[in-house]
């Protein structure tokens, strides 16, 4: 790129009539000043750490990436007990119910809670399978809830009892193997 030689009428520098206003207009909120925040730990029995790749790929699916930027450097804030500038993203965090309100200061968890019900929905449908075949628990073989994985695996040891394979496993071990349910039937 070149720039015109002085002696030219357009090599003039711009007037102060063109530049932005300093005061008084509509600003990005990236722009605006941000106020320092306290933020306080709490201790919470939520399954997930927040450096988990659960939230990494659950939650940035339905709050979107920055906002779970915000979410980790609210958490470090916390653990580190230092203050932080105002999250940009802090009413979808609050929304969430990823971070409260408090008087003195922002209470976030020192684990993150599994995605309700709600925003799951919003997951796209492989995304939602995905999630499903996590967090869904399953009946094992003792009786006792396993995780989905286990279920799938109950799913192949009875295949000659039934034409369908798998149908025998997940009617005994209350799963589902079209991935629909962990949960057993009831009745």
């Amino acid at each position: 790129m070149r720039s015109a030689p002085p002696d030219r009428p357009d090599a003039r520098p711009p007037l102060a009539s063109s530049a932005a206003p300093s005061s008084g207009g509509a600003l990005r909120p990236t722009i605006q000043t941000r106020d320092l925040v306290p933020v306080r730990l709490t201790n919470t029995t939520n399954p997930y750490l927040p450096t988990d790749p659960y939230v990494r790929k659950f939650w940035v699916a339905v709050l979107g990436p920055s906002a779970v930027v915000d979410l980790l450097r609210l958490s470090q804030a916390a653990r580190r007990q230092k203050a932080v500038l105002r999250p940009l993203h802090l009413r979808g965090l609050l929304e969430a119910g990823l971070v409260r309100l408090d008087e003195e200061a922002l209470i976030v968890g020192d684990r993150i809670p599994p995605l309700p019900a709600l925003l799951l929905e919003r997951l796209p449908v492989r995304l939602r399978r995905e999630h499903a075949h996590l967090t869904m628990p399953a009946l094992s073989a003792n009786g006792s809830y396993q995780g989905k994985r286990e279920c799938d695996q109950f799913a192949h040891q009875e295949p000659h009892a039934h034409p369908e394979p798998g149908a025998a496993a997940s009617e005994k071990h209350g799963c589902d193997p079209s991935g629909q349910s962990g949960y057993p039937s009831a009745g």
